[in-house]
């Protein structure tokens, strides 16, 4: 199983930034429940695909 789900990640990563915005959400709710986790893969994804990023928050920056 482990060798599954180590082919089918690195898919996703590749394939992130051609992902509809609402399946990157969907995966990415799915993967990261642990908020350190969820904080980690988030700089992660960011890092890897910079055009995929959350946009600011109004006030983030203050």
């Amino acid at each position: 199983m482990n060798e599954f789900e180590q082919l089918l990640g690195r898919a996703v990563l590749q394939l992130w930034p051609e992902l509809a915005r609402d399946v990157q959400e969907q995966i990415f709710e799915a993967a990261s429940h642990d908020p350190d986790i969820r904080r980690r893969l988030a700089v992660v994804l960011h890092d890897l695909h910079p055009r995929t990023a959350f946009p600011l928050q109004p006030g983030s920056l203050a």
